[in-house]
This record gives C-alpha cells, structure tokens and sequence, in this order.
C-alpha cells in the first residue's frame, strides 16, 4: 500500500504543468527508468544508466535529483535529471516531456550543478583543462580541472 501512494503523489504532485506529470518507474544501482504520462494518456519512458533512487528520499544527502522546472523557454515545464554515473562523473539531462525527448546532457568529470537565473537554466560542471589560447591551466598538478557555466537553452 505504501508504494501506490508513492505512485498516487507523484502523478498528483510532481509537475507544475498540467499536461504532464512525471513517476520514478525502477531504479537499481545501474540503471533507472523515468516514465512522463501526458496529457492524454500515453507514457513515455526515459532510461539512465545510474541510480535515482534516492531522488525520491528527502531526509539524506542527494546524489541524484529529478526536478520539475520552469524556465522562460518552456513554459510546460521541463525534467531535469542528475546521477552519479560511474566512480566520479556526474550527469545531467534536460527532458522536454511535451516533445518526449531528453534534449540537453552534459557530464562532469567530478561534478555538474545547475540553478534557474533570469529565468534559464544556468548549467556548471567541471572538465578537464587544456592549454588553449583562451584558458592557460595552471602548473598545479592538484587543479587540473576548469568549471564551466553555460545558459539552457
């Protein structure tokens, strides 16, 4: 019974738009599947190769997140998804659930973060550095990586 309110909440709750809402469907340690029920009735299903699992667990730490967003872009609303795949990369991934596809993703090497600024969504994540023209990295061989910050869209 616990697991039918789950599901009940998070078709209820999860999105602020009102033509889709989103539910955790499974999630194990390598792999975890996101379904989007629109408007009308059909499911779509989004699988990632991590664990969202404690996504839904709001007394720990996160490393995983799924979160309704809405940016000035979309005004429907869009999924953003972040894991931990492997030992230390991290991934993000921007779903647009009216067009049934994952249309942004980025990894960190260590890290990817994103926030909601002048209403787009503002994405930070680490790389490796390489000695360009534009970035000189520096001779510390403990900071051999550079953040990025881009805008979505």
């Amino acid at each position: 019974m616990r697991y039918l309110a789950i599901f009940l909440t998070l078709f209820a709750n999860s999105a602020l738009a009102v033509d889709w809402a989103w539910q955790l469907e499974s999630a194990t340690i390598f792999e975890s599947s996101i379904a989007i029920k629109q408007a009308d009735g059909s499911i779509i299903r989004h699988k990632f190769q991590c664990d969202l699992t404690d996504a839904l667990n709001e007394k720990t730490e996160l490393s995983s997140t799924i979160e309704t967003v809405t940016p000035i872009s979309h005004p429907d609303g869009v999924l953003v998804v972040t894991c931990y795949r492997g030992a230390n990369a991290e991934m993000l991934a921007i779903i647009d659930p009216l067009k049934d596809k994952v249309v942004y993703k980025k990894m960190g090497s260590y890290f990817v973060d994103w926030h909601l600024e002048d209403g787009k969504i503002i994405i930070d994540y680490d790389k490796p550095c390489e000695n360009t023209k534009e970035k000189l990295c520096s001779d510390d061989p403990d900071n051999q990586f550079v953040t990025v910050s881009q805008p979505w869209p």
